[in-house]
């Protein structure tokens, strides 16, 4: 499935670290197996992170229990879903459906 403009709130850390440290950053396109994210702090490629995403609509965040980083440079990163429950990859795939049919629309 191709990435398409779907903005909304995404917080992430890094998995795998002795500190809590958390983030929030502003995601521009999304697709059912990664996004881009706009964010003042840029992980680099390579790195491993937890995200929670912000699905316009939905009560709760939908999370991904771990994203590899793939591409980042100046204040915006691109990440690959490695590790999504089936509730989230539902709840990702409506969300993406939604902001189909309103572009579509």
């Amino acid at each position: 499935m191709a990435m398409i403009e779907l903005p909304c709130r995404v917080d992430y850390r890094r998995t795998a670290t002795q500190e809590f440290c958390e983030w929030t950053g502003r995601i521009d396109r999304l697709s059912a197996t990664g996004c881009s994210i706009q964010s003042v702090q840029t992980p680099e490629p390579g790195a491993r992170l937890e995200l929670r995403i912000y699905l316009p609509g939905n009560a709760w965040p939908t999370p991904i229990r771990q994203a590899e980083v793939v591409w980042s440079h100046w204040g915006e990163f691109t990440v690959e879903f490695l590790d999504v429950s089936m509730h989230a990859e539902d709840e990702l795939r409506r969300g993406l459906a939604k902001a189909s049919a309103l572009a579509a629309a």
